[in-house]
């Protein structure tokens, strides 16, 4: 599969998208009542390794390939290199709300305020491939796998300074994916074999809702929730998008009852045309109905349409090429 894509990022209420290549970034608008439109696109000599926008600013913070070690923003507006930041080793990625960015490497991560760029805590000694999961949110809670095997999950608060609230026991197996709401207080999980799905709230830390993807393991590469926490959503490497209805509602399937027992099977499934494409997934609205949004390796952002009462299989009403 191509290596094109690199980076994915879908803002704040899913308004738009960015799109990092190995040739440079595109942003694309999603809120629009007409199809998505391009609004910005530029060239990253060296190509992007990971980016993201600004709080729909005109800045953008990104690593390149080429560079790994250093980290920039950049206000494409003005054509101004705001900042360059460099380190002594490879950055891995990086995570940024309004308040807060964090920079992971390897085994550590630094957590700056965006007030003035400084680090206000580095934390160190973490997992091996925490950045792949590692997730930040919109509250500033910046959640990472604990124990490598044995997927449990630590709460910093980086409006305290970055120190660690709680724990959470997540999954018996390594965590894969983390995903939080957008506005904070739900957290969902998954495990390696990807099959269980779990949705947590913060406040408390209790479960909330426990869901199946299917009855074969897979890499779980996206998790997502719409703007409301009524739905959440997840890529794998499957062709297959889910959509969960987070509800306690009985689904009346007294088989599929049978077979999941507490867990509860997706409202809605996508199809995109192959098995072992990368893809990332976020639901939005368009015309005041929600709208699932999935962007793969094959270069395309695809846009389905769902029953929100009956589920079943969505419609893919647009399909972008980038």
């Amino acid at each position: 599969m191509s290596n094109y894509l690199q980076s994915v990022s879908f803002e704040e209420n899913v308004s738009s998208l960015v799109i990092g290549t190995i040739n440079g970034y595109k942003i694309i608008r999603l809120d629009s009542n007409a199809e998505p439109e391009l609004i910005h696109e530029g060239v990253i000599a060296g190509g992007v390794k990971c980016i993201s926008r600004v709080c729909k600013s005109q800045f953008i913070i990104y690593v390149k390939r080429r560079t790994p070690n250093v980290f920039e923003i950049y206000h494409y507006g003005k054509d101004d290199m705001f900042l360059v930041q460099s380190y002594d080793e490879e950055i891995q990625t990086f995570l940024q709300n309004r308040g807060h960015i964090v920079v992971c490497f390897a085994n550590r991560a630094i957590i700056y305020s965006t007030q003035f760029l400084k680090p206000i805590n580095i934390l160190y000694g973490l997992p091996d491939n925490y950045y792949l999961t590692c997730k930040l949110s919109v509250t500033g809670e910046l959640a990472l796998p604990d124990m490598p095997k044995a997927g449990q999950i630590s709460l910093y608060d980086c409006c305290r300074n970055g120190y660690r609230n709680t724990t959470i026991r997540a999954h018996e197996r390594p965590l894969a994916a983390l995903g939080f709401n957008k506005d904070g207080s739900l957290l969902a999980t998954a495990d390696e074999n990807g099959i269980d799905i779990k949705v947590w709230e913060m406040r408390s830390g209790n479960e909330l809702f426990h869901f199946k993807r299917g009855a074969w393991t897979a890499s779980i590469n996206c998790l997502a929730f719409n703007r409301q926490s009524l739905y959440s959503c997840l890529t794998s490497d499957t062709k297959t998008v889910h959509l969960f209805k987070l509800t306690n509602e009985d689904s009346g399937n007294w088989f599929q009852m049978f077979m999941l027992g507490n867990a509860r099977d997706s409202l809605v499934k996508a199809y995109l045309p192959q098995n072992g494409l990368r893809s990332y997934c976020d639901i939005g609205e368009q015309n005041g109905n929600h709208r699932l949004f999935v962007v793969s390796s094959d270069r395309k952002l695809r846009i389905f349409s769902f029953d929100e009462q009956n589920g079943g299989t969505a419609i893919c009403n647009h399909t972008v090429d980038f």
